[in-house]
């Protein structure tokens, strides 16, 4: 069955929302990431880019000094290395901003088929974001 044109606004947006946004990539080449081991200083598995764990920043080809430094860092997070839960805290809030900026930009019908179909998704991880939308 062909899906109508609201429909596919809404695949489109779900699809982005998982893979754009829910899934932490590198800033470069894309690539979803998974491991962490400790140290804040990504490096990608597909090519040559360092990276934030704080931020998302591309640092070229050392991301530890700006990892040291970064304005996005919790407070009390001394150096390059962080415990995972404090990692994924970050992270979340990284997404949960990322999502409800691209959620606003959505037109209304799109946003609500949207927040629908994803409210299961959403609900345990985001709720401050649903909020935002009357959700």
């Amino acid at each position: 069955q062909e899906l109508d044109e609201a429909q596919r606004e809404v695949l489109a947006a779900r699809k982005h929302v998982e893979d754009q946004i829910l899934t932490m990539r590198c800033p470069r080449c894309r690539t979803a990431y998974l491991d962490f081991e400790g140290c804040c200083a990504l490096s990608c598995s597909k090519c040559p880019c360092n990276f934030c764990a704080w931020c998302g920043a591309d640092c070229g080809a050392d991301a530890h000094r700006h990892v040291g430094s970064c304005v996005a860092k919790p407070a009390g997070v001394d150096g390059v290395f962080s415990r995972v839960d404090v990692v994924e805290r970050a992270q979340k809030v990284r997404r949960a901003a990322a999502l409800e900026s691209f959620l606003g930009g959505l037109g209304a019908r799109t946003r609500e088929a949207l927040l629908r179909e994803m409210l299961g998704t959403l609900r345990e991880h985001y709720s401050q974001v649903l909020r935002v939308f009357g959700v």
